[in-house]
């Protein structure tokens, strides 16, 4: 009877330590004060209350969705179209979608960086493979699919042209390698007079179109009208001028393509011209601009921290587990007490959450943590805004789906839970690593490493031990 009480009480407590450590979680920054979980779904937000060094608290919000959730994230803006409103908050980016797509949004964030004079957001923005900003600065970008592909870094793209007969009637399209650049080896590039006055060079063929390009919904935006119909042309291999009202498609060697648009160009055919991203970011559904890479597939930190090492803010970023898991952080600062979090302290936090990939996005007053409330179907919203308010921002990273049901004709319900933890706290220090090769699929491998799975395993191994030890008294 002793024996089996031993092994019983062992078993017990086993457990029971599975049971604390799996609701707890550790930060590097700080001890957890305070836990807040409430799942929509599948979708699963936790909020954790941190105590940091000296006085400082630090407020960290994550929502993860699963690899194989029926709900999936997209990009949304209110910047283009007859209905364009520029600038909006967060919310309004997310109910436009819904009137939109007639679809739900579940869960909503602040998105790229932008330009609080033109409100265009500075860095590659893609919606649905439609490359619609082409990023500016030396900035990286986000780029992810429906299927949880992902990628980072540095964009990938070219221009694709077009040209249509007078009916309208698409006839061919090329790839461009190039707009305003120097032209390599079998290259097709275009020429506009605001950015060169003449086009040089003995191995050149040139095309020279008689129109001023048409801009599209702006020059910031690519996709819904042509760039130009073509009202006159000449072909050449002398120097050619791209005079006002006029521009220049040239090749670099006898290509076939170039030899196919001169076989087809008349003065009623019609050109569109737009930037699309090429190689393994042609995959990527979306792609979004943001800065500082936090970690690229494992590597923490793989390039120096840009700006102030030392600088807290609230932060916002995205990233995706070696799962497949994706997760939107947001950090609270700019308030009494609670100050925001470094960039080091940033990806301090995303390892902590076992991120494998991540990006900064902005972050400042423009970061906003939404949450779809069931039972009074609104968004609430789940940080705390540095301005006191949602910011207007440029776009917005949205967790869509399907209106749940929970079969019975009535609205699910929210499930809330909070929990008061202590864990040790550990103090982030950030030292600054080589730059690594970037720009690889990010593929999510079938191990299972998570917390939860740990979890799952430990209650099978206790159990087990429990209903031995049981065995062994009926036996004695």
């Amino acid at each position: 009877m002793k024996k089996f009480l031993i092994v019983f009480v062992l078993a017990v407590f086993g457990f029971i330590a599975q049971v604390v450590s799996a609701d707890d979680m550790s930060f590097q920054i700080g001890t957890v004060e305070s836990h807040e979980n409430v799942m929509v779904a599948d979708i699963a937000y936790n909020k954790y209350v941190i105590d940091g060094a000296g006085p400082d608290t630090h407020i960290v919000h994550n929502v993860e969705l699963g690899r194989y959730s029926d709900f999936e994230i997209v990009l949304h803006d209110m910047l283009f179209g007859p209905e364009a409103q520029g600038l909006s908050t967060v919310r309004e980016i997310a109910l436009d979608y819904e009137i939109e797509t007639g679809k739900v949004v579940y869960a909503a964030f602040n998105g790229d960086f932008f330009s609080f004079e033109t409100g265009w957001p500075v860095g590659f923005y893609a919606v649905e493979g439609q490359l619609l900003r082409l990023g500016h600065y030396d900035k990286n970008s986000f780029g992810f699919s429906g299927a949880h592909k992902t990628r980072i870094g540095d964009v990938e793209y070219g221009y694709k042209l077009l040209l249509y007969d007078e009916a309208d009637t698409l006839v061919d399209e090329y790839h461009v390698n190039r707009m305003n650049q120097t032209l390599l080896e079998d290259e097709i590039g275009i020429f506009t007079p605001d950015a060169s006055s003449v086009v040089q060079g003995d191995n050149l063929a040139k095309i020279r179109i008689s129109d001023e390009p048409i801009d599209n919904d702006s020059e910031q935006h690519y996709v819904g009208q042509p760039l130009s119909d073509v009202s006159a042309f000449t072909f050449g291999a002398d120097d050619m001028n791209v005079n006002e009202n006029t521009f220049v498609l040239a090749a670099n060697g006898d290509s076939e393509a170039y030899q196919s648009l001169k076989d087809n160009i008349t003065n009623e055919s019609t050109l569109e011209v737009y930037p699309y991203p090429t190689g393994q970011w042609e995959e990527m559904d979306y792609i979004i601009g943001g800065w500082q890479i936090l970690f690229d597939h494992g590597d923490k930190l793989p390039e120096p921290i840009r700006g102030n090492v030392y600088s807290r803010h609230p932060r916002t970023s995205i990233a995706v587990s070696r799962e497949g898991e994706i997760g939107i952080t947001v950090v609270d600062g700019r308030q009494t007490g609670i100050p925001g979090v470094t960039l080091g302290e940033l990806a301090s936090i995303n390892e902590d959450f076992g991120y494998h990939t991540a990006l900064e996005l902005d972050g400042g007053g423009s970061s906003s943590c939404l949450l779809r409330n069931l039972e009074t179907n609104e968004l609430d919203v789940m940080n705390a805004p540095s301005d006191g308010e949602l910011r207007g921002v440029s776009n917005a990273v949205l967790i869509v789906g399907e209106p749940i049901d929970d079969g019975n004709g009535d609205d699910p319900i929210t499930t809330t839970e909070t929990t008061q933890t202590t864990t040790t706290a550990v103090i982030t220090t950030t030292d600054e690593a080589t730059v690594t090769t970037r720009n690889q699929i990010d593929e999510p491998g079938d191990e299972d490493t998570s917390s939860c799975g740990l979890f799952q395993a430990s209650q099978l191994f206790y159990g087990f031990l429990f209903i031995l030890g049981y065995l062994w008294y009926r036996k004695k």
